[in-house]
């Protein structure tokens, strides 16, 4: 346990009465007991032993700090994890008798009109979604100035912490996660909801195999103006995170569908590949993504079908025309090849019992994916690194806006961004055959002098 505040056993438990976690019988009950007690550490100490209190409650009252653990009818009983605008706590309803994850903006944070109407934004957006692919939200509460989400709780972990366990998801796990997810989404879209951040650590899959999207705060509603938060304070802001964000998005063209048809074509790459399509600065990334073509999954990883490179490159086409229209595409092109593809049929998922935390949680799980970002729309967004060469850009770009951003990065003396790893090992490849080459032919030369020599 944590370094004490308190050592005297009687103000331990003061403090205790004072936070509501115990009923009278019971803590009359550690007040007999305590004289047995060498200290308020002790006593704490047991009193977690035998599952009365939580690490967490334990170290809190230590401190002699006894609010905030009765959230109206529910009882706080862990710290999940803490941003630096929120926080998400493992709770429980006794009436209920379930476990619930409870998200609050911070003390600090509570003045902030922004972050307080993004947080009811979220809360407005995530309670008009009922679907077993979507995170729920059972209620809402204020308490004391300050605000809760009341969030379903789901045993799991997210499919980013999968990759930073496993550095790669098999194929048909993979594809098989993203159609799930895909069935949420398409939901979502038909609700009139755009997501604008998907990526790997938004997607929870629970113990049973069963992959939910999470963290609806960076959402927004096409059709409803006062909803769109981010945008009424500032209009030039791009909400999403680098290594997932769709190509127009950098060049100020409006959120749609598309968008994240392009995302979750960016998070499939991921699960399969151990990484995200694009790799460099946080700019040579946005540059990439609206100049690179993806690399060759068939190339990367073994069990990759044609079929299924292509699907993905269709969702990452660069121009939001070419990608598919809507995600139900993307679901029945998927189904198809789980039909025809041996590799690709619904796997028996295994279960996941590494971790159990709060699906919430995971949303801010501070993993080696970026966390969103905000950026301008504006041309000076992507120009501060290039990832392309002024004489290449001229020939294979057409938006007036990128070339002008694109020569104005070659104006700067920038260097074009270095190749994927991946292609410096073909390269060498291909170098070391040339090699190997010349050295077969100039040993036959000499084979054939000595032969005439004779």
């Amino acid at each position: 346990m944590t370094e004490t505040c308190l050592t005297d056993v009687d103000q331990f438990l003061n403090v205790v009465e004072q936070s509501g976690l115990l009923e009278p019988k019971q803590l009359e009950s550690w007040r007999k007991r305590s004289d047995k007690a060498r200290d308020a550490r002790g006593l704490a100490t047991q009193m977690v032993r035998e599952n009365v209190l939580t690490r967490y409650q334990g170290n809190r009252l230590l401190e002699g700090k006894y609010n905030g653990f009765i959230i109206g009818t529910y009882k706080v009983m862990e710290l999940l994890l803490e941003g630096k605008k929120d926080a998400v706590f493992l709770a429980w309803h006794a009436t209920m008798d379930r476990h619930v994850a409870l998200k609050i903006i911070k003390q600090n944070q509570s003045d902030c009109k922004l972050t307080k109407q993004r947080f009811m934004r979220e809360a407005q957006i995530t309670a008009s979604l009922d679907h077993p692919h979507i995170v729920k939200l059972f209620d809402s509460i204020e308490q004391n100035g300050l605000q809760y989400l009341v969030m379903e709780y789901v045993e799991g972990t997210t499919l980013q912490q999968l990759l930073n366990k496993n550095g790669t998801i098999p194929v048909q796990h993979a594809v098989e996660y993203i159609r799930q997810a895909a069935l949420g989404l398409q939901y979502a879209h038909d609700c009139g909801i755009v997501h604008r951040d998907l990526k790997p650590s938004n997607f929870i899959l629970n113990n049973k195999g069963m992959v939910k999207i999470l963290d609806m705060g960076h959402s927004r509603i096409s059709d409803n103006e006062q909803m769109n938060i981010t945008e009424l304070y500032n209009p030039a802001s791009v909400v999403g995170t680098v290594d997932y964000i769709a190509p127009e998005l950098a060049l100020g063209q409006e959120y749609t569908v598309c968008c994240d048809i392009y995302s979750l074509g960016a998070s499939l790459f991921s699960l399969i590949a151990g990484h995200p399509p694009f790799q460099g600065t946080s700019y040579q990334i946005l540059m990439a993504h609206q100049l690179e073509e993806i690399p060759d999954l068939t190339q990367l990883q073994n069990g990759v079908s044609v079929r299924l490179q292509k699907l993905i490159a269709k969702m990452m086409a660069k121009q939001p025309v070419d990608r598919p229209q809507s995600v139900q595409e993307v679901i029945d092109a998927i189904t198809a090849m789980q039909a025809n593809r041996t590799s690709l049929k619904v796997p028996k998922l295994p279960p996941v019992t590494e971790l159990s935390q709060s699906a919430t949680v995971k949303s801010m799980n501070a993993s080696k994916a970026r966390q969103p970002v905000a950026t301008s729309s504006k041309p000076g967004l992507a120009s501060l690194n290039a990832s392309m060469e002024n004489s290449r850009s001229a020939k294979h770009v057409s938006d007036p806006k990128l070339k002008e951003l694109i020569r104005k990065a070659s104006d700067t003396g920038l260097r074009p961004q270095e190749k994927s790893k991946p292609r410096k090992k073909k390269a060498k490849l291909n170098q070391g055959m040339v090699i190997a080459a010349a050295c077969l032919a100039l040993a036959g030369i000499g084979a054939l002098l000595i032969w005439i020599m004779k």
